[in-house]
């Protein structure tokens, strides 16, 4: 399987260079039934890197590898403010 999960700190990464880098700070993507709120749809940690390792696309030996990293705990793109989005920006420069 190509799909690999990492975690981040809130330091300075370095990386292994990588075909694809999924960074989900959760909302839309991070969607799915949670038993939590009666099956109704709500942010669910896990939920993107579940679907990825599903996708039989992904599984192939010729496709490249895809990293994911979920923020813990997640937060809504439209929540984030300027020093929210700097952090993002170390993780993907």
């Amino acid at each position: 399987m190509h799909i690999r999960e990492i975690f981040l700190s809130n330091s300075y990464v370095s990386f292994i260079f990588c075909s694809t880098f999924s960074l989900c700070t959760g909302g839309t993507l991070t969607m799915a039934p949670d038993p939590a709120h009666g099956g109704a749809l709500a942010p669910v940690e896990g939920a993107l890197i579940k679907y990825l390792k599903q996708m039989d696309e992904l599984v192939d030996e010729n496709m490249p590898e895809v990293v994911a990293h979920e923020y813990h705990p997640f937060h809504d793109s439209s929540d984030l403010g300027p020093a929210d989005w700097a952090m993002v920006g170390t993780y993907v420069c």
